[in-house]
């Protein structure tokens, strides 16, 4: 792999913890806040782009395929028809 196409350690830090708070729809507001210094909608947007980038290889097509779905629940969820529940619906309001 060529030095250009390498993800950043950010980059590769993002990916990472949306892969980890997957199963919990990808972090609550503070955590992400805390960890990154954005809101979610700006995490979220960043997540979405990154999963088209080389920091996505270490993703499964699953796993690529449900944080794109968490992504756009998470940048808008009234549209989404997809509950989140807990506190990921909480971060949503």
């Amino acid at each position: 792999m060529e030095r250009s196409e390498r993800p950043s350690s950010d980059a590769r830090e993002v990916v990472a913890y949306a892969l980890k708070w997957m199963r919990w729809g990808g972090g609550e507001a503070e955590d992400i806040f805390v960890h990154f210094g954005v809101d979610p909608p700006r995490f979220f947007l960043r997540v979405r782009k990154l999963l088209s980038t080389p920091a996505s290889r270490i993703l499964t097509p699953e796993e690529k395929a449900e944080l794109r779905r968490i992504c756009a629940v998470r940048l808008n969820p009234t549209r989404s028809g997809v509950p989140l529940g807990g506190a990921a619906e909480r971060d949503c309001r």
